[in-house]
């Protein structure tokens, strides 16, 4: 209670410092009271209507909200996805049920889904050269995932409509905390209705599906995109529901990962904690501004952290049970880890060392399915290495290519410089009271509740039950969160380390918090801070300072929305229009492009390897001519007007060697050549700006 109590002091002067800021990127518009208001009232509806269901109550009105906000369409492709997953996974598990009919219960319908998941994504990984992703495969993909696992969909159906039916009992607390959580939810899918504005998520992640749905294959040119050959396990499963229901479809997804995670992080906490605590620990943890960024955005971390914490849970209940069915999803789980971010290893290789020393005591024989299982795993989780290796000679191109040498990529470390904060003692504090030092916002944007957090971890480890299991999972959270830190001290890398902290403070909640009273006044702390984070939402991502709840529905709200967040997707929209047989150069320095455009295009940041770095050393307007003829460009995009350094050569150009055919916003698209005569596709191009 002492070092609660000295670290709430420390908390009350970062809160004031933060909601006492004039900076109004860091808090946001009028529109989140109503929001917050709204939905808290439709919240409190449901449970007055449906008192006697009210998880099941809480479910369908965020469905409906979703519906809303996000369209029927991708609503019902993403569930339809879901539920392919559901059934694959479960139809894999369900082997190892038969052959071991004294398991236990098995693992949750979450986790089935992570387990399909995971087998898809290696599917879709490995066919990407073939040209076959349209839709109407995709469609037919599903409906034989249907049909060749019938007694696994009728299971799964059979499963979800006993749920409906089935009866509830929810404690005055734990309604409390379904009422909150379902408050959260509705704003996350308000946020996922907004057009994607982030930099790498709309230049990698999606313009990765773009680029796919118009070719209907991946070729892996590194020599366009740098980022070609990395591990794009998540944007796999983005590339799925974009092709069935576009943008919203593939946003809808990543939430989904994100109730993904919650569901695999709360399955965790119920091992040592009560309903209480593990409904209103998700909770919090959903409500920080650093997940409402990733909720906002098609950044991978939703999908990754999640096949990181069912690892964990399988690991967990493995070590129990030693049923080979968790194994199973543990290397499933690993693998798909594996398939979505390079750092995923500095969490696999502890487990994959400790499910090792657990099978080897329990002397468990890898054969039949399980070995099969364990070879899958390995090709679905050494598949993106194996493939960047042979196609650029660096495993983890571009990353390390001062020690592999691939000619596609300079041979020096790959680093952001801004985040490169020095390890120390103090870092777990400076995450959290200054963590607009850590990611591209400011103050904040962690969320309010990790001071408190920590001497709950550290009172848990050192008094609490279980204290073996709970050393162990801190030795994991510090050993990847230095290590992560180490190279790169950026938050979003960072989220399976707080995860970690979420679940071990949750643990020692579950040793004190039993009594109703107890319950009662840690929900109502729990909702303040929930609050408090969501109010915070601008810190993490200045977009979302606004809600754009007109996004949803109104398609001049939309632009105007893309056009202050994100004004070269304007750009790239049009271009698609105009001039989509165009040889685009985007001739505007470390600017999200191409955007969207998904002809030919060279951009000039560090995705464009080869046309980038050459074009830093432009000094004259000649060598921009050089670089542009080398590379046979029509058109280039440019900024209106620049006092930058690096931009006057670019300008220089634009003057002496382009026919300006558009004005589009701060941004002018124009045709090289100085007196050349427009072709037909310009002249309309000019017509349309005007």
């Amino acid at each position: 209670m002492a070092l609660l109590a000295a670290h709430a002091l420390i908390l009350v002067p970062m809160l004031t410092r933060i909601f006492g800021a004039p900076d109004s990127h860091a808090m946001p518009a009028g529109e989140f009271r109503a929001a917050i208001l709204g939905a808290s009232a439709a919240t409190l509806l449901a449970l007055l209507a449906f008192s006697r269901a009210p998880a099941r109550a809480l479910t369908l009105l965020v469905l409906t909200a979703a519906c809303a906000f996000v369209g029927i369409g991708a609503v019902g492709a993403v569930g339809v996805t879901a539920l392919s997953a559901t059934v694959v996974g479960g139809a894999l598990l369900d082997r190892f049920a038969v052959a071991s009919p004294d398991a236990g219960e098995g693992p949750s319908m979450a986790v089935r889904m992570l387990v399909g998941s995971a087998l898809w994504i290696g599917l879709i990984a490995a066919t990407l050269t073939l040209p076959v992703h349209t839709a109407p495969f995709y469609v037919l993909a599903l409906a034989a995932s249907f049909a060749v696992c019938r007694a696994s969909t009728r299971a799964v159906l059979a499963r979800i409509g006993a749920w409906f039916r089935g009866e509830e009992s929810a404690s005055m607390a734990e309604r409390a905390c379904y009422a909150l959580a379902a408050v959260v939810a509705i704003v996350h899918v308000i946020v996922v209705a907004k057009p994607e504005v982030g930099f790498d998520a709309s230049t990698m992640h999606l313009q990765f599906a773009q680029l796919v749905q118009h070719a209907h294959r991946w070729p892996f040119d590194v020599t366009r995109y740098a980022w070609a050959v990395m591990p794009m396990g998540a944007d796999d499963a983005y590339l799925a529901a974009f092709l069935l229901a576009g943008e919203h479809g593939a946003r809808l997804q990543n939430l989904l990962f994100g109730l993904l995670l919650c569901a695999a992080l709360y399955a965790t906490l119920r091992l040592q904690a009560s309903r209480v605590v593990a409904l209103a620990s998700v909770t919090l943890l959903a409500s920080t501004p650093l997940w409402f960024l990733e909720s906002s955005t098609l950044y991978v971390e939703f999908a990754w952290t999640a096949f990181l914490v069912a690892s964990l849970l399988a690991t967990l209940r493995f070590a129990d049970r030693r049923e080979p069915a968790w194994l199973a999803v543990a290397l499933l789980c690993c693998a798909a880890a594996m398939a979505c971010k390079v750092i995923g290893l500095f969490w696999v290789a502890p487990l994959a060392l400790a499910l090792a020393w657990i099978a080897i005591r329990g002397e468990l024989r890898f054969a039949g399915l399980l070995a099969v299982v364990m070879l899958v795993a390995c090709v679905i989780g050494s598949w993106p290495y194996a493939n960047a290796w042979a196609r650029t000679g660096n495993p983890v191109f571009p990353f390390m290519n001062q020690l592999f040498g691939s000619p596609y990529f300079p041979a020096s470390a790959f680093n952001n410089p801004l985040y490169n904060a020095p390890l120390s003692l103090a870092a777990p504090y400076d995450l959290a009271l200054s963590s607009g030092r850590y990611i591209e916002g400011h103050d904040g944007a962690m969320g309010v509740q990790w001071l408190l957090l920590y001497p709950l971890v550290a009172a848990g480890v050192l008094f609490g039950a279980r204290r073996r299991v709970r050393a162990l999972l801190a030795a994991l959270a510090l050993a990847f969160g230095m290590a992560v830190y180490a190279q790169q001290s950026y938050l979003r890398y960072l989220l399976p380390a707080f995860v970690l902290v979420t679940i071990l403070a949750g643990w020692s909640l579950g040793d004190w918090v039993h009594s109703t009273r107890r319950q009662l006044t840690f929900a109502g702390a729990v909702c303040a801070a929930v609050l408090a984070n969501v109010w915070l939402m601008p810190a993490a991502s200045w977009p979302n300072e606004t809600l754009c709840m007109r996004c949803a529905f109104d398609r001049t709200a939309r632009s105007a929305y893309v056009a202050k967040y994100a004004a070269l997707r304007g750009v790239s929209d049009w271009l698609n229009v105009h001039l989509p047989d165009a040889r685009v150069g985007f001739l505007v320095f470390n600017a999200p492009a191409p955007d969207g455009y998904v002809g030919y295009s060279r951009a000039a940041n560090w995705h464009d390897a080869q046309f980038f770095f050459p074009l830093t050393q432009a000094r004259t307007a000649d060598d921009v001519a050089a670089l542009v003829h080398r590379f046979g460009l029509t058109h280039a995009v440019f900024v209106e007007g620049s006092n930058d350094p690096l931009d006057g050569p670019l300008l220089a150009y634009r003057n002496r060697d382009t026919t300006v055919i558009a004005h589009l916003g701060r941004y002018v698209v124009a045709a090289i050549g100085r007196d050349a005569r427009p072709d037909d596709a310009s002249a309309t191009a000019r017509r349309s700006a005007n």
